[in-house]
């Protein structure tokens, strides 16, 4: 029988905030992969909040230079030939967006569904990304692995993650004792 056409593929434009433990806090996924940033952001719950003076005042945002700088929209400063204060300004402001790169990476490597263009409708593949986003939340929360080459175990004989979790040669996964977990991959 020959293989049916799951449809076309859909790229989606992901917004995320995420805390330091890599945990996602704030999630949209409105519009298609070819939106700016700057526009998918206008469209959100959020961005429209946030551009309506909605939000508390102690409340900022550490954005790439897609967005406009503002009293609570933190971005690098551009151009060559910037002062050391505005260049160390931009290296700290770099360090904190790294954080949602490496959350979006530690959400792609532990759903295999994202490790592939979806081929869905916008509407259903924004479900699919906001219920990995809700699991990896929940895997968080349980103590599991953050980082993105800690997430999955490989299969090798003896691999272990991040929290100390091994491979057993007979495949199954225990804890540094040798005790049985659950298995919440």
């Amino acid at each position: 029988r020959a293989p049916t056409h799951p449809g076309p593929r859909v790229r989606l434009r992901v917004q995320v905030i995420c805390d330091a433990n890599r945990r996602i806090r704030y999630l949209s996924c409105i519009s298609m992969g070819s939106t700016h940033d700057s526009t998918a952001w206008g469209m959100s719950m959020l961005g429209m909040a946030f551009e309506n003076g909605e939000l508390p005042a102690w409340a900022y945002f550490v954005a790439d230079d897609a967005y406009t700088s503002s009293e609570q929209m933190l971005v690098p400063y551009g151009g060559r030939g910037i002062s050391e204060a505005k260049d160390a300004f931009n290296y700290f402001q770099s360090s904190l967006r790294i954080e949602v790169e490496c959350t979006l990476g530690a959400l792609q490597a532990r759903w295999g569904v994202l490790w592939r263009p979806l081929r869905t409708s916008l509407s259903f593949s924004s479900k699919v990304v906001m219920a990995c986003a809700c699991l990896h939340n929940i895997c968080v929360d349980a103590g599991m692995a953050a980082r993105a080459q800690d997430i999955a175990l490989c299969g090798a004989r003896n691999d272990a993650d991040g929290n100390m979790r091994v491979r057993r040669r007979d495949g199954v996964v225990v804890d540094q004792e040798g005790a049985m977990l659950p298995s919440l991959y």
